[in-house]
């Protein structure tokens, strides 16, 4: 972290927007910003905020992944991301058959499948 921390490059790789500030540095696979193997959103909060607690999220709520305006971010629990992205329509449901749900033997993995056809069900009926 102190690598990082005192990196007089990282605001400078910042282009500040009315609304959000966008890394413009390099991008991981799913969008977000990477400088030195660390996702600059999580970085931004850690600079201004502190440090992260173990197994926590640092959630957006511009939903933009490149975003690390202080203000925009905000630490979360797994379970809060979850349901953030819920709200925000970012969840994608898999829908299991029947006969994909035959192919699993696992107790364990029979009884996901099944929550997940029920929360489908569930669903689908309430919209």
């Amino acid at each position: 972290m102190s690598r990082v921390k005192n990196h007089p490059d990282f605001w400078e790789n910042v282009e500040k927007t009315d609304t959000c500030w966008l890394w413009t540095g390099s991008q991981n696979y799913d969008g977000y910003g990477n400088f030195y193997g660390k996702r600059t959103h999580r970085l931004a909060y850690e600079l201004t905020y502190g440090r992260i607690p173990k197994g926590f999220y640092i959630c957006h709520t511009c939903d933009r992944p490149r975003c690390v305006k202080p203000e925009h971010l905000f630490l979360g629990s797994p379970s809060d991301n979850s349901i953030d992205a819920e709200k925000k329509g970012r969840r994608v449901h898999i829908v299991i058959n029947s006969e994909a749900k035959k192919r699993y033997k696992k107790p364990r993995i029979k009884a996901l499948i099944d929550a997940n056809v029920r929360h489908q069900r569930k669903h689908l009926t309430n919209n």
